[in-house]
Parts: structure tokens; sequence; C-alpha cells
């Protein structure tokens, strides 16, 4: 039967839960978006406080969480499953498919609560980590008995964005390319999101994510997390995608912030990134530019946020023959003040 099957797939998704959060939940959270690719989330409830799935070790019981990455795709890999298996079900029994389902499970009493949408969710302004954290929050005002102003909020986020609209004053709603899992849902990727502001004959990129952007958590309470964001500036025209090209660009500031946070790799204005490869860094490696100079954002000034101090490091695209000349800072600030200006030139030829 239909209900019977859609109901097991349902519990063998809360098992796994049940298994990583090692039956001490109160409460499971899990949600699972239908709409386009498959993305499920899980949360948990644990002395009635809310943890994300990654945060599990700061609940404060007796019990080694383990919430590696590896362990978190595990789970996140047999909650699609189901997921694919619900969907499969519903087309077998000429069932519609909804777009979003929200699971509440209490292991003690064994209540189960599912609820289901089947209108399309996803806006311009709404996305799904946006759902999601949206939902967290909520459920966090119930649980801990928190006003909606006390819940936690992007304060980091918004002193960045305050920022850039203080640069571009009518970009209210610039290119943003988010995260799909967020590192706070269990996802390995550094950056919640980056955004593009049109500068006129250039793109402005700014990361969100090396920085406190929602709570403060560092010990270091003059500091916001690693003490920066990237930036990056692209001239446009390069190429016949510019969409391909403002993804690779995405692309680049995740893997060089991947440094930061596996390797312990804390960058500096006036540092250079030697990357080896002869290959260009846009999108079809056409390009003679294959690393990268750091230099402070002369566009953007340094934040004092309640989570601590905001700098913005800018990277300059680098020719493999000028990246072999740098050996110092003053290199890099001499070779910097060649080239003129702080805005990447795929097109450009190297200035030594």
């Amino acid at each position: 039967m239909f209900e019977d099957k859609f109901t097991e797939l349902q519990m063998d998704m809360i098992d796994i839960c049940e298994e990583y959060s090692c039956d001490m939940a109160d409460k499971i959270f899990i949600y699972v978006s239908f709409e386009g690719a498959l993305f499920p989330f899980h949360f948990y409830c644990i002395k009635n406080k809310l943890f994300h799935a990654g945060k599990l070790n700061k609940a404060g019981v007796n019990a080694n969480f383990d919430v590696s990455v590896y362990c978190q795709r595990q789970v996140i890999a047999i909650i699609k499953e189901d997921a694919e298996e619900i969907k499969s079900i519903c087309a077998k029994y000429n069932k519609p498919v909804p777009t979003e389902m929200r699971i509440v499970y209490e292991p003690k009493t064994k209540k189960l609560n599912a609820e289901y949408k089947y209108e399309k969710q996803f806006t311009d302004d709404m996305g799904l980590s946006n759902i999601v954290n949206d939902w967290f929050e909520k459920e966090q005002v119930k649980l801990e008995g928190k006003k909606e102003s006390q819940a936690v909020n992007a304060i980091g986020w918004k002193a960045i964005q305050e920022e850039f609209l203080r640069v571009y004053p009518n970009q209210t709603n610039p290119k943003h390319y988010g995260t799909i899992i967020k590192r706070c849902f269990g996802g390995s990727d550094v950056f919640d999101g980056i955004s593009i502001y049109d500068g006129g004959d250039f793109w402005h990129f700014v990361t969100f994510g090396l920085t406190e952007l929602y709570e403060k958590e560092y010990e270091d309470k003059s500091t916001s997390g690693k003490g920066y964001e990237l930036t990056f500036k692209l001239k446009k025209g390069f190429g016949d995608d510019e969409e391909a090209e403002i993804r690779t660009v995405c692309s680049n500031l995740q893997k060089i912030a991947t440094h930061v946070f596996d390797d312990c790799e804390v960058f500096s204005p006036d540092e250079y990134i030697y990357t080896g490869q002869t290959q260009g860094i846009d999108a079809n490696h056409k390009s003679k530019l294959t690393g990268f100079i750091t230099v402070k954002d002369p566009s953007v000034e340094t934040l004092d946020t309640p989570n601590g101090k905001v700098e913005f490091l800018e990277l300059v695209g680098m020719t493999d023959e000028e990246l072999k000349t740098l050996s110092s800072g003053d290199s890099v600030r001499e070779i910097y003040k060649k080239l003129g200006s702080d805005i990447t030139d795929y097109a450009r030829d190297s200035v030594v």
C-alpha cells in the first residue's frame, strides 16, 4: 500500500538520524526539498536547545558525536535515497510529489508529525538555505523561549551587505550564488554564499563565510572568524559565456578558502598564491593568468562588527611569469604598482 511504503521510507530517514545523534535527541527535524534536485537537511533538539547537524558536540551531553563531513554526507545520502524512493512510489500510485517535506519526530514518545507542501517554494528572495534557516529559527524561538529578535541572526552577514550597499547604493539585490548545503547545516563548502556587484566595466565579488556571519563562536572577541572575507574584481567582456566565467570565479574562491580551513592557511595583504598550474584561471583556461596576489581591497572599508573586525582581502590575477618574480611583500607591492589596477583582466599580457 502507498501509505505503508511512504511511512516506511520516512522511518528509515528517522532511523539514520537517530543513529547519527547517538539516540540522544529529544526531537529530530528533517527537511527534504523535492523542487528540482533533491536536497535534505537535518537538525536536532537536545535538552531543549536546537543544534545543527555539525554542532551536536556543543550540546553538553555525555556523548562523542561523529560530526565529520564524511559521516554527515552518509546521512544525507541515505535520506536522499529514501526521498528518491518516495518520488518513485508517488509515480507508481499516481500521487503528486510534494515540493517539500518537513518531519518532526520525538524518539521518546515515538510521535511523528509530517507536513507537506505541493506548490513552488523557491523564489528569487527565498532559496533552499533561507527556507531551512527560517524553520530552524522559528523552532528555536518555540523551544528556547526566545523572542524572534533574540534568535540567531546574520549580524555578520548584514554588516558585509551594508558596506557593499554603501559602495553600490542602488544594488539591493545583486547576483548571488548560495551554497546548496551551508557549513552550519553540515555542508563542506566554506562559504555560505558569494555576492557579485556590478561595478560598471567589472564584476565585484565578495564572499560570506570566512568570518562569523551569525553568532560569535571564536574565542578572540576582537576578530570575526578568520578576520577577513575574500573579494575579486573581474573585468567584463572576456569569453563568450559570462555566466560561466562568474561561476568559475566562485569556484576558485571556494578552493582558496578551503586551504584556509583545511590547511590552516591564513592570507594577508601583499602575499602571492602560486598555484603551479600552467592553464588560465578562466572558465576555458585561455587566459595567461594562472595565480593571484593579495591586496587590501581599496573599494571597501574594514568593518567593526559585533563579532569583531572584518577586513576585505582582494585577489588580483597574475601570470605565471609575474608570479615567478615574487618572493616578498615588497615584490608584491612593486608588481601591483606596475599593474596600476586591482581589476583582473583575463585578456592582459604579462607586465614582466
